[in-house]
């Protein structure tokens, strides 16, 4: 799964995924990346 997290600074990125994205139940890692500039974005999925 990935999932977009957009927070204020590092920090806040840490403390998303140490106190919310890790205590989700079958969540057993998580690994991020840092991006500086989106060039296109979309919410619709093509399912």
């Amino acid at each position: 799964m990935i999932a977009k997290v957009r927070e204020k600074d590092v920090e806040g990125l840490g403390k998303a995924v140490l106190d919310k994205i890790r205590e989700i139940k079958g969540v057993k890692e998580t690994v991020s990346l840092i991006v500086f500039e989106s060039i296109k974005e979309t919410t619709f999925l093509n399912l």
